[in-house]
């Protein structure tokens, strides 16, 4: 009847040490073809070189302007940020473009490979490459591995020169600056046939602006309006006055009538009548002396009617000083009448003026609301132009906002295989699996005893005997003269069917 044991008492650390010594050989040999094996990869493995750059992207025209083309108005609202950027950028460094930019400069069979091993070619080439960026930072790193350390540097500084140069590409639109020089160039032909068509409009109405021309021909109107009414109102006083003339003239004095006309008194007509006078009062003095036959009564009287003479030539009719008064009035009437009718025919031309402004304007306002429309357009797409310009121009020189931080680096020291951990690794893999052989061959050993067989239950004899001849902690006892410890205590092992010896005696019987 077989009995189990225990698994504490199977492997305890006793067992462990003695299946170690036990099989010793088997462990060492087992951990030296391990370490030997890892010798070997050390020394048939290729070695891998590595290759690093770093990219810092800093604020420029790519990120904070438009596209010239944009047509979106003065002001846009930007909501991308820099980890958006950032992540666009590692994007663009993953793709398959760049790969094959790549290995056609730095593969010259690349071109003819097929589609299937190119892909493979291409494949192999991106899990080489590995880009990262820092956290909260604008620096990009790249990494890139290979079987020679100046192929690493070679293909990583090539992939830069790639990247950088499409990056311009992608971020500068190439026709941009032609499509405006033709726009802006049509949009200038189209603006002097505008203004040369307001230019004619405005010569054929007679008129600089719209607005100045107005103003003028409003003002002469208010002028020439306020003016007839002056006219009008004088007219009319000086028609009244005339009528009053007609009939007061009849009972003013000669003398005032003649001052009337004159203006000023005639002191010479009033001496003349003095003289007269003076000259009548003699010839009644001498008359009274003498008779009318006397010389000095003869020569008296001649002065006297000379005097009456001359004084008759030069008063003046008083029809005539009457209509010589009226005649004043009656011009100033007819040149009121005369201004009172130039100020109506002015009126009418200017009235006339306003009205052909008035049509004059829809065609003169579409023609320079046409003007200004295309200044505008003008003068944005000579913006725009510039702007392309500028662009094409960085574009040409290269210039970006993604700069070279670090050259691509070479290295002459190999990253893989590393030769200390591969021997460390390959040190503690042989111990495992030298262990592993030691206690397999414990395990599956037919010839080694079992310390831990429980007697069969019910037979006082037979535990005794277990316990008498059992090995401390699993070990073996030494031989003593020559005897094994079974063959001392016969009755404290346990054969390798779990039975004592007299139970196998009493089954040989």
């Amino acid at each position: 009847m077989m009995h189990q044991s225990t698994s504490t008492d199977e492997w305890s650390f006793g067992r462990i040490l003695s299946a170690c010594w036990r099989f010793k050989w088997r462990g060492i040999l087992a951990g030296s073809v391990v370490i030997g094996l890892a010798i070997a990869a050390l020394l048939i493995l290729p070695k891998v070189y590595a290759s690093e750059a770093k990219l810092f992207v800093r604020l420029g025209r790519e990120n904070m302007g438009l596209d010239p083309t944009a047509t979106t108005g003065g002001t846009v609202a930007i909501t991308a940020t820099r980890d958006t950027e950032m992540n666009s950028i590692l994007e663009h460094l993953h793709s398959t473009k760049l790969l094959e930019e790549v290995l056609s400069k730095t593969s010259p069979g690349f071109d003819d490979l097929d589609p299937v091993h190119r892909q493979l070619a291409l494949n192999e080439l991106d899990k080489s490459i590995s880009v990262d960026s820092p956290r909260g930072s604008t620096v990009i790193i790249i990494h890139l591995e290979d079987f020679s350390p100046t192929d690493a540097q070679a293909k990583l500084q090539t992939f830069v020169d790639a990247y950088l140069a499409d990056h311009i590409r992608i971020n500068r639109n190439l026709r941009s600056h032609d499509f405006f020089e033709e726009q802006s160039s049509l949009l200038k032909h189209q603006l002097a046939d505008a203004r040369n068509a307001l230019r004619d409009a405005k010569t054929n109405a007679g008129i600089a602006s719209i607005d100045g021309k107005r103003n003028t021909v409003e003002g002469q109107i208010d002028k020439a309006e306020l003016r007839l009414q002056e006219v009008e109102v004088s007219l009319s006083a000086v028609a009244a006055e005339v009528e009053s003339l007609e009939t007061s003239l009849q009972d003013v004095p000669e003398e005032l009538l003649a001052q009337f006309v004159e203006g000023t008194p005639n002191d010479g007509l009033a001496a003349m009548r003095q003289r007269l006078f003076e000259l009548r009062t003699q010839e009644k003095e001498i008359l009274s002396k003498f008779t009318p036959s006397h010389p000095e009564a003869i020569a008296i009287s001649q002065l006297v009617a000379d005097v009456e003479q001359a004084l008759s030539e030069a008063e003046h009719n008083r029809a005539n000083l009457m209509q010589a008064v009226l005649a004043r009035k009656q011009a100033d009437e007819a040149s009121l009448m005369v201004q009172q009718g130039k100020l109506r025919d002015q009126l009418v031309q200017l009235t006339s003026q306003l009205k052909q402004l008035n049509e004059n304007e829809a065609l003169i306002g579409s023609l320079s609301d046409e003007v200004t429309q295309l200044e505008s357009k003008y003068l944005a797409y000579v913006g725009d132009r510039e702007q392309a310009r500028l662009d094409e121009a960085l574009r040409t020189d290269q210039i970006t906002n993604v700069s070279i931080l670090q050259e691509a680096t070479i290295s002459p020291l190999a990253i893989r295989p590393q030769k200390a951990t591969v021997l460390l690794l390959a040190g503690v893999i042989g111990m495992l699996a030298g262990l592993g052989i030691v206690l397999t061959s414990e395990q599956f050993n037919p010839s080694q005893p079992s310390s831990a067989a429980k007697p069969p239950q019910g037979n006082p004899r037979d535990s005794q005997a277990s316990r008498n001849g059992s090995e401390t902690n699993g070990f073996e006892s030494p031989p003593r003269n020559g005897h094994s410890p079974a063959q001392l205590n016969g009755s404290a092992t346990v054969n390798g069917n779990g039975v004592g010896p007299h139970t196998a005696s009493s089954n040989s019987h």
